[in-house]
């Protein structure tokens, strides 16, 4: 490659900002090896190098043959239609090398009318990362992808090592909405035993098809679908505790008691003699509707198992 950018700056500078043009043009991105030139934190996720752009614009991009040398900081795109094809990634130093940003689609805000559009998966209406190698040296799974506000991305024919692929849900971002769609195929994921996953989906559809997949503890090798709002709140989307405005609810209690004492851990004793089926509740909702013990925690989460008299529920800790 005959040009190098290193990245020397301090916490707060970027290396570069492209916004696109407003027109049917192309732009493109090429030969470049960005190189750790000495920067100690980690750039934001809104980009070390930010690519803007709008879906009413009609412009594209392309970078292409490049290389992000273990530099401190992510590839961002904002509304960006366009492809990142045969870059190669080492990712020692800062991981989630790209993100991905549908904001201003269709000329609206926090990724709306992304939402309000179909996903149009086998459309060129994605941000396509194909053909890149992802690599790094430590023993974790290294973030590869996160997306917020409405974002639809492709990954596909990638070599990937022990990389998980994900994206943000419409809760810990804030008014921001989730990622809007993902498609991810024909890859090949060597993992180095360090644990099962391959990604994870906080919102929106996902297709995963034909991916070659070793090293992630053979046949549990897994992607993980995740709901935060059933067990944690967030502003101003609350949780999905069976009483949210934002949430389509079934107004059935299925059940009402009192606990025999406090919870122990996640788990709650109920008075009396129920008597249920072990695991009948697995997935429902349970709410705490006083506080006379004083917790002063979390009133509500999904429950998780369940014997004849106690309820066991997920952790309201964020990644608990």
């Amino acid at each position: 490659m005959d040009t190098i950018i290193k990245d020397g700056g301090g916490s707060n500078v970027q290396l570069i900002v492209w916004t696109l043009p407003n027109s049917n043009s192309p732009s493109r991105l090429t030969g470049i090896e960005f190189q750790d030139g000495g920067r100690v934190n980690r750039y934001p996720d809104n980009g070390l190098l930010r690519v803007a752009g709008s879906n009413t614009s009609g412009a594209t991009f392309r970078m292409d043959h490049c290389y992000w040398n273990n530099v401190n900081g992510p590839i961002a795109t904002e509304t960006v239609i366009g492809v990142i094809d045969h870059v190669n990634f080492l990712i020692d130093k800062g991981t989630l090398p790209i993100i991905v940003w549908g904001t201003y689609w269709d000329g609206g805000t926090f990724g709306d009318k992304s939402w309000v559009t179909p996903a149009g998966f086998g459309s060129s209406q994605f941000l396509f990362i194909e053909d890149c190698d992802f690599t790094h040296h430590k023993t974790v799974n290294q973030g590869i992808t996160d997306a917020y506000t409405g974002a639809r991305f492709v990954v596909r024919h990638c070599t990937i090592y022990s990389g998980i692929i994900g994206n943000h849900g419409t809760e810990s971002s804030q008014r921001n909405r989730g990622g809007r769609a993902m498609e991810v195929y024909n890859n090949t994921w060597t993992g180095g035993g360090f644990n099962r996953f391959i990604g994870n989906c906080r919102s929106g559809p996902i297709i995963l098809h034909d991916n070659s997949i070793s090293g992630f503890w053979g046949n549990s090798a897994s992607w993980e679908l995740q709901n935060y709002r059933s067990f944690h709140l967030f502003a101003p989307w609350d949780g999905a505790d069976g009483v949210s405005q934002w949430d389509k609810n079934d107004a059935t209690v299925y059940f009402s008691g009192t606990a025999a004492a406090n919870s122990s851990g996640t788990t709650v004793t109920v008075s009396g003699s129920p008597n249920w089926t072990p695991n009948q509740w697995v997935g429902y909702t349970i709410r705490r509707t006083t506080d006379v013990c004083s917790a002063g925690s979390m009133t509500f989460s999904v429950i998780t198992g369940n014997t004849a008299n106690t309820l066991t529920y997920k952790s309201n800790a964020l990644f608990g």
